[in-house]
């Protein structure tokens, strides 16, 4: 199972986008951080029956930063790539009604990056990849590039088709990651 938290002292805005993720990933739950330490949010998460936990982090008040870990003992296994945004949309700002919940993620017109961060998607949130989002079912994570070359990453249904949330830009990964301090925690 799958934790989704926030680093500390989260915005509406980073309580929204974690909620959407929520709602969008099978097999998720959300968890407040609170003064909670890495060490006792991996201890929250055994609890809960999750041995992976994606972390959003803020920059200037919105997420600006995804990292997903696995959980060894009671640290933290960075695992490729960090993800770091430029911009998201929640899914209430679709105006589209009703919940999806991806069960596939496709992509489409993807660099060789895009299709690494794809694969990366697919293994950590145990997601099928589906190449051709004619063959999805349902709603999809979906991964395409924008018209300026940016990699984008969006809830969609039908999949690959039209985006109904929540979705984001990414400004850059980080695949190289380095490991701090016993917990784990990367940079």
């Amino acid at each position: 199972m799958l934790l989704i938290s926030t680093s500390r002292r989260p915005t509406r805005r980073i309580l929204s986008f974690a909620k959407d993720l929520r709602n969008s990933i099978p097999n998720s739950i959300k968890l407040q951080r609170g003064k909670r330490g890495l060490r006792d949010l991996a201890r929250a998460a055994l609890e809960a029956g999750c041995d992976r936990v994606l972390l959003i982090n803020r920059w200037k008040g919105s997420p600006g930063k995804l990292e997903m870990m696995e959980i060894e003992g009671e640290a933290f296994k960075a695992i490729p790539p960090l993800i770091y945004l430029r911009g998201i949309k929640l899914r209430r700002e679709y105006g589209i009604e009703g919940r999806f919940t991806a069960s596939s993620i496709t992509m489409g017109g993807l660099g060789p990056e895009g299709i690494e961060l794809a694969k990366s998607l697919s293994r950590f949130l145990r997601m099928p990849l589906v190449g051709d989002p004619g063959v999805a079912k349902g709603a999809s994570i979906h991964i395409s590039e924008d018209r300026a070359g940016s990699i984008r990453v969006a809830v969609t249904s039908p999949p690959g088709v039209r985006e109904v949330g929540p979705a984001f830009t990414i400004r850059h990964l980080i695949w190289e990651l380095e490991v701090h301090g016993r917990e784990g925690k990367s940079r």
